[in-house]
C-alpha cells in the first residue's frame, strides 16, 4: 500500500510513501506519520491511500512512524483545509501544521557529543577558539544544534559543525525532538454559577430570530450585524442557544486574545456551558487539553482568535466573527489568510450561518452585506464624549497649546490622561548633519530608530541593536541628529511642561517586558500616574480604566501608508482608540492633526460611520479597488537579489500574458530588505476571482523563492 502524504512546507507539494505491511490496517487517511525528507524526519498529514504504485521512476521511501491510531484530521476537515490553501494560494500542508497544537508536531534534530578525541583536544591552543567553546560548551552533556546555537551564536555553525566531525572531536546525529502529550484528557474546570439574561429586548430578538431560521435549515449564509458591542452581545447569546438546541456547534471568533478571558466568563455565566477557549498564549499542555476536548466532540461552542478558525470541530452550525473590521484577522506571516473569508468558507462546507458584527465595519464586508440585504442595523451608541479637532497644520510645536490647556484643566482636577503617538522609540532615525549618513539595520536596511531610555538604535523588524554614537560612522566629521518623533519625546516633553505629575510612556522596553507591563498597568490603574502615553499597542490592553480625556497625536501617519485601506484603517484606530474614553458628559477625545478635513478624520469627528462609507466607496470606485475588483499582493523575498529579480520578472511576464488582468510591478516593498531577505512586490487587479486564481496559480507553480499572497476584495 502507498500512503500520499502533505508535508508541512512552504511549497504546496505532497508525496508518496511506502507503508510498511504491520502498518497496512493501520494507516488511515488523516493520521499523522514520521517520514525521511531530504535528510530530516518530517511529521506530514496522510491525505490518500492506493494500492497501487503510484508510478513514479524515483526510489519510494518507507514510513518511518505512524503517529496515530486515530486520524487527527476527517475527510472533512483536510476538504476545508484544501480549499483554504486553494483561495489563499497558500500552503495546505503549513494551514494543517498552524491548525495542530504545538505537541503534535515531532521535528528532527542534530544532536551534538564530544568524543573522546575531543575531550583531550579541548585545551588545545592549536584550534580555533571558536572550536574550542562549542568543545567546552558540550564536555558534559550532548546539546542540539539549535540549542548551541541559540547560546553561543558562533559563525555558521554548520559548517563549523561537519569540520570538526570530520577531526573526530565531535559526534553528530540524529536525534527526535518530541513533546510529550499528556494522556490526560480533561482538566479542572471552575463552576460557573449560571446568569438569568434580560438583555434582549424585542428589536434584538426579532434580528436574533430571522438569523436562528438559518442556523435550523442547515443553510450557509452570512449576515452583518452593524451596531455596538453592548446590543451584538445579547443577538450572539440568542443565536448560540438556537445552534445548540438543534444539535450544531459554535464557533466564535474574536480580534484579540486578550478579549478571550473576559468574553469566555460572560458566556458560559449566562449559557451554563464549558467553552473551549484556544490561543496561542496557552501553555502546551492547556493547549493540547483544550484542542483534546474539540476533537472527541466534547465542547459545543469553541472561542478564540483568527487560528481558532484551523480547529477541528464537527458540525458547525453558527460561526460568529465579532469585531469584523479588526485588521488582527489578516495571518500576516506564512500561511497567509484572512479568517473573515475563511469563516465563509467554512460555513460554505459545513452548511452554517456565519455571522460579522462590527461598530464600523470593513468596507468590503458591509458592501458584499448591504448589496445582499442582509445588514441589520441596530443603532448607533448614544455618545456623550466631546470629539474636537485641533488642527496644527501651521504651528511649529509638537504639541499644541490648546492640547497643553487640555491636559492641564484635567490634571489640575486630580484626572487622568492618555496621549497617543503611533510611533515607537524617542526618535525615527538618526542623520549625519555633515554626509546625510542614516544608520541602517544589516539585515533589513531599514532606519535604526533611536530609544533614549535604552540608549539603543533598534530595528522595530528583526530587533538587531546597537549603541549610537555621537560622531558620524561613515565621515568621521558630521554629528547624527535626530529626526522624527516616538513617544518617548513625548513623554519627555509632557514631562517638562507638567514637573509636578508623574508621566510614563508604554514603549517598547514595555511590550517585551510582561512584569514591566503588567507593573506600569497597575500603577496607572491605582492612580499612581497622571500622564501615560504610548501607542496603539496601549489600546489593546482590555483592562486599561477608562480615562475622561484621550490625546490622540498625528493619526494622520496611517493615511501617509501606501495602502489602499489607509482611510479604514485611520478611521478605525480612531475609534478604538475612543472606546478608552468614559462615555459621560465633560469627557473629551482630543484629535491632534494637520490633516482635520480629510474625510476619514471628518467623519470620525462626526460620528458618521455611513458618510465614511459612502466617501471611500466613492474613492475605491474611482481607483478600482475592492470591492469592486479583486486584488491580489504578490510578495517575493529571497536572499539573493538576483534571483529574487530573475523569478519576479518570470512571475510579471506571467501574469501580463493573461487578458483582463491588470499587472502593476514588480516594485520594491517600502521596505525592501527583512531579516536579510530582499523584498519585491507585484498587484494584480481583475473583475473575475475565477480569472485572477487562474493567473495566480500559473504564475506561481515551481517558483524557488519565499511568496506570499494577500488577496482583497
Amino acid at each position: 500500500m502507498f500512503a500520499e502524504i502533505i508535508l508541512f512546507l512552504p511549497f504546496d507539494q505532497s508525496f508518496f510513501y511506502i507503508v510498511p505491511p504491520e502498518q497496512f490496517a493501520r494507516v488511515k487517511v488523516g493520521s499523522r506519520v514520521l517520514v525521511p525528507f531530504r535528510r530530516k524526519k518530517m511529521t506530514g498529514i496522510v491525505i490518500g491511500l492506493r494500492k497501487t504504485n503510484p508510478g513514479f521512476s524515483f526510489e519510494l521511501k518507507t514510513i518511518n512512524q505512524l503517529l496515530d491510531e486515530k486520524p487527527v484530521f476527517s475527510d472533512s476537515f483536510l476538504s476545508f483545509a484544501r480549499k483554504m490553501s486553494l483561495y489563499f494560494h497558500c500552503s495546505w500542508g503549513e494551514l494543517l501544521h498552524v491548525a495542530l497544537p504545538p505537541s503534535f508536531v515531532v521535528k528532527s534534530t542534530k544532536v551534538i557529543s564530544l568524543t573522546p578525541l575531543g575531550k583531550k583536544k579541548m585545551e588545545d591552543s592549536a584550534l580555533p577558539q571558536g572550536e574550542r567553546d562549542i568543545l567546552g560548551f558540550v564536555k558534559d552533556r550532548s546539546y542540539s544544534e539549535a540549542y548551541i546555537k541559540r547560546n553561543l551564536n558562533p559563525v555558521n555553525l554548520p559548517a563549523r559543525l561537519i569540520r570538526m566531525e570530520n577531526k573526530g572531536l565531535l559526534r553528530v546525529q540524529d536525534g527526535i525532538k518530541k513533546t510529550v502529550q499528556r494522556r490526560k484528557e480533561d482538566c479542572k474546570r471552575s463552576a460557573t454559577q449560571l446568569e438569568m439574561d434580560f438583555s434582549l429586548d424585542r428589536s434584538l430578538h426579532s434580528v436574533a430570530g430571522r438569523i436562528s431560521l438559518s442556523i435550523l435549515k442547515g443553510k450557509a449564509s452570512f449576515y452583518m450585524i452593524h451596531g455596538p458591542d453592548w446590543k451584538r452581545e445579547p443577538i450572539y447569546l440568542e443565536l448560540i442557544r438556537a445552534a445548540l438546541d438543534g444539535e450544531k456547534k459554535v464557533l466564535f471568533l474574536l480580534p484579540e486574545i486578550s478579549l478571550t478571558e473576559v468574553l469566555v466568563i460572560r458566556l458560559e455565566k449566562k449559557l451554563g456551558i464549558d467553552i473551549a477557549v484556544l490561543h496561542s498564549r496557552l501553555t502546551e499542555r492547556k493547549r493540547e487539553i483544550e484542542w483534546g476536548r474539540v476533537l472527541s466532540g466534547k465542547t459545543k461552542v469553541v472561542l478564540g482568535p483568527r487560528s481558532s478558525l484551523l480547529v477541528p470541530l464537527k458540525d458547525i452550525g453558527l460561526i460568529i466573527v465579532d469585531d469584523e473590521q479588526d485588521d488582527s484577522y489578516l495571518q500576516q506571516e506564512n500561511p497567509v489568510f484572512d479568517a473573515r473569508i475563511g469563516a465563509w468558507i467554512r460555513a460554505e462546507h459545513s452548511s452554517a450561518a456565519v455571522v460579522y458584527g462590527s461598530e464600523s465595519p470593513s468596507v468590503e464586508t458591509y458592501y458584499r452585506a448591504r448589496g445582499k440585504d442582509v445588514v441589520f442595523n441596530l443603532g448607533k451608541r448614544k455618545s456623550f464624549v466631546n470629539i474636537k479637532i485641533v488642527d496644527v497644520s501651521g504651528e511649529k510645536s509638537f504639541i499644541s497649546e490648546k492640547t497643553v490647556k487640555a491636559v492641564s484643566f484635567r490634571l489640575e482636577r486630580g484626572k487622568q490622561v492618555l496621549v497617543f503617538l503611533n510611533r515607537l522609540g524617542y526618535a525615527s532615525y538618526l542623520v549625519c548633519s555633515h554626509c546625510r549618513y542614516i544608520p541602517r539595520c544589516p539585515r533589513c536596511g531599514i532606519s535604526l530608530a533611536f530609544h533614549k531610555g535604552e540608549n539603543k538604535l533598534i530595528c522595530h523588524y528583526c530587533q538587531f541593536s546597537k549603541l549610537p554614537s555621537r560622531s558620524c560612522p561613515e565621515c568621521g566629521t558630521g554629528i547624527l541628529r535626530k529626526h522624527g518623533m516616538g513617544i518617548e519625546v513625548l513623554e519627555e516633553e509632557f514631562q517638562r511642561l507638567f514637573p509636578e505629575h508623574r508621566v510614563n510612556s508604554f514603549g517598547a522596553a514595555v511590550t517585551k517586558n510582561k512584569k514591566e507591563k503588567k507593573r506600569i498597568l497597575e500603577k496607572f490603574r491605582k492612580g499612581e500616574i497622571d500622564i501615560l502615553v504610548g501607542t496603539q499597542l496601549l489600546a489593546h490592553c482590555f483592562d486599561l480604566p477608562q480615562v475622561v480625556l484621550a490625546v490622540v497625536i498625528a493619526p494622520e501617519s496611517l493615511l501617509a501608508l501606501s495602502d489602499f485601506q489607509a482611510a479604514q484603517k485611520t478611521f478605525q484606530y480612531l475609534n478604538r482608540l475612543k472606546g478608552l474614553v468614559k462615555n459621560e458628559s465633560g469627557s473629551e477625545f482630543l484629535i491632534q492633526t494637520s490633516l482635520p478635513g480629510h474625510y476619514a478624520v471628518r467623519c470620525f469627528s462626526e460620528e458618521d460611520y455611513m458618510a465614511f462609507y459612502a466617501e471611500e466607496l466613492e474613492y475605491r470606485k474611482l481607483m478600482e479597488y475592492p470591492p469592486f475588483t479583486h486584488m491580489a499582493e504578490v510578495l517575493l523575498a529571497a536572499e539573493n537579489p538576483r534571483s529574487l529579480s530573475r523569478v519576479s520578472r518570470h512571475v510579471f511576464s506571467v501574469l501580463a500574458g493573461r487578458e483582463k488582468i491588470e499587472v502593476l510591478g514588480p516594485s520594491k516593498v517600502t521596505w525592501a530588505k527583512i531579516r536579510g531577505r530582499h523584498r519585491v512586490q507585484i498587484i494584480v487587479k481583475s473583475r473575475s476571482k475565477h480569472r485572477l486564481d487562474a493567473a495566480l496559480k500559473e504564475a506561481l507553480q515551481n517558483i524557488k523563492v519565499r511568496k506570499k499572497v494577500f488577496l482583497y476584495g
